[in-house]
């Protein structure tokens, strides 16, 4: 997987008065240039916070067990395919050094977990020291045998979104982790390729967040078919497709309840009668 941050604070390039003109944004970082893609994160090692069947390991441990390594100029993370530890799978869940508002945010993944029974990835955004106030956002999630990409925001009180213009529909749409068990406003994607085996066997694909004060937007981009702009390291949302999500809507109030997110990535599982291991790359 390799991940780029780009500035969304950077002027409009057109006079466009939509609420998502095309900017010109500025680069603040690429994961995967120099150095080792995992020297940008810190390996969180306690308790899972979302309480998944799972045992959260060290830097050192996730190289000796080859939980985390990089091969062809590829990071991968992985989980422990042969061994229990009592409270579930030795596991890798990364949390990136940097904080993050209103960005684009563009990963590229070879590889995600196929659907299996128990296995809970995501590769997300949150304000870790201020949830849920600071927010939530899930990119990429899927849980047990969900074959698409589940796409959803948590938040506290205050914020309810509206459909955007989307390929995907929304299943829930007040954010309120508190509103109803957590389930936060989202849905899953429309399209098969999403996520999973559908996504692998058409050579991985690009993933992008655009998170603005009038809304979020979340893409999945198949290999064949990743936006020139981003080919040429350019990104500007401009001619790109209908996102999967947008969420937004006059009562969305973005701006209050999503600020300072830091970029995680995490294999867990939630206990169920069977649990096998996934491999990110």
């Amino acid at each position: 997987m390799s991940t780029t941050t780009a500035s969304a604070s950077a002027s409009s390039s057109t006079s466009s008065t939509s609420k998502y003109p095309p900017l010109d944004y500025s680069l603040v970082k690429c994961y995967s240039d120099g150095g080792s893609f995992f020297d940008n994160f810190n390996f969180f090692t306690g308790s899972d916070p979302t309480h998944g069947f799972v045992e959260f390991v060290d830097e050192r441990t996730a190289y000796t067990a080859n939980l985390a390594y990089e091969q062809n100029g590829v990071a991968v993370i992985a989980s422990d395919s042969t061994n229990f530890a009592p409270s579930g799978r030795k596991s890798v869940r990364l949390e990136s050094k940097d904080f993050y508002d209103e960005v684009l945010i563009i990963a590229d993944f070879a590889h995600l977990p196929s659907a299996a029974c128990g296995t809970w990835p995501a590769f997300w955004t949150a304000n870790l020291g201020n949830w849920p106030n600071g927010g939530e956002i899930d990119i990429i999630e899927g849980v047990n045998l969900d074959t698409v990409n589940h796409v959803a925001l948590h938040t506290s009180a205050g914020c309810t979104v509206s459909d955007g213009d989307q390929t995907s529909s929304l299943d829930t749409t007040n954010c309120d982790v508190y509103a109803d068990g957590n389930a936060g406003c989202g849905g899953f994607a429309s399209s098969s390729t999403s996520y999973g085996d559908a996504f692998n066997e058409v050579g991985g694909g690009v993933y992008a967040m655009d998170w603005r004060a009038g809304g979020i937007r979340v893409w999945s981009f198949t290999r064949d078919n990743i936006p020139e702009d981003i080919l040429a390291g350019n990104p500007t949302t401009a001619d790109w497709p209908v996102p999967d999500f947008d969420f937004t809507g006059p009562d969305s109030n973005i701006p209050s309840h999503f600020y300072s997110h830091q970029i995680i990535f995490d294999l867990t599982y939630i206990l169920s009668t069977l649990v096998i291991s996934v491999r990110w790359s």
